[in-house]
């Protein structure tokens, strides 16, 4: 569970700082999406 924690701080952070507001709104509601930015991001 620590680890998921981690991987979703590095992709909120990264979101952030790209500023993709809408992005991190999507995610929300989401979970499928959050799965393709992490994929995008390389976040494993």
């Amino acid at each position: 569970m620590e680890r998921e924690v981690e991987r979703i701080c590095l992709l909120l952070s990264k979101l952030l700082d790209e500023n993709r507001l809408d992005d991190l709104l999507r995610i929300i509601e989401d979970d499928e999406y959050m799965e393709q930015l992490m994929r995008e991001f390389n976040i494993l």
